[in-house]
């Protein structure tokens, strides 16, 4: 059975939904952003802050080639993911890209609960969020096999659209 790569703006929900989607379908989950903070022992904003933007994206791509082999798998991807068209297409073959788009309003909430801040340095998350999440939805919608708009939407509701739209 084909993987399930879940993709979409930080604070969409991936790993919340990976983690259950996965048990509802017996999948294996793996998160790809904690997969590349096991591999270096760093958050990954201590990744890019340490090392740059290029040894981040070397990271991701061994993480994402390894998961590339495995099956029956849900993987969440980090929201940078689809900035890279390599990753995808190494991807694309064995699984089913699922889009969790949700409303901005949601992301910055969910954004303004979590510890690390993403954007402080450069603006507002009211400011940021929709310019940034609005230049990126036309290519996670583009490399989407599946969108699901979560936004009104319990767990169990966007899985079981989820699950419905995979057969």
């Amino acid at each position: 059975m084909k993987n399930i790569v879940l993709i979409g703006f930080m604070g969409s929900g991936k790993t919340s939904m990976g983690r259950f989607l996965s048990r509802e379908l017996d999948y294996d989950f793996f998160d790809t952003d904690k997969e590349m903070e096991a591999a270096t022992g760093l958050k990954v904003n201590q990744i890019v802050k340490k090392y740059g933007k290029i040894r981040f994206a070397s990271e991701e791509k061994l993480i994402v080639k390894k998961l590339s082999a495995m099956e029956n798998t849900v993987i969440a991807t980090g929201g940078s993911f689809i900035d890279n068209e390599e990753n995808i297409h190494t991807l694309k073959g064995c699984s089913t890209f699922v889009f969790l788009d949700v409303d901005d309003d949601i992301i910055i909430e969910r954004l303004r609960r979590r510890k690390m801040r993403p954007f402080e340095e450069k603006g507002s998350l009211k400011e940021l969020v929709p310019k940034i999440y609005g230049s990126r939805r036309p290519v996670y919608e583009k490399y989407a096999d599946i969108t699901v708009n979560t936004t009104d939407l319990t767990m169990e509701e966007t899985a079981k659209e989820i699950m419905e739209r995979l057969h």
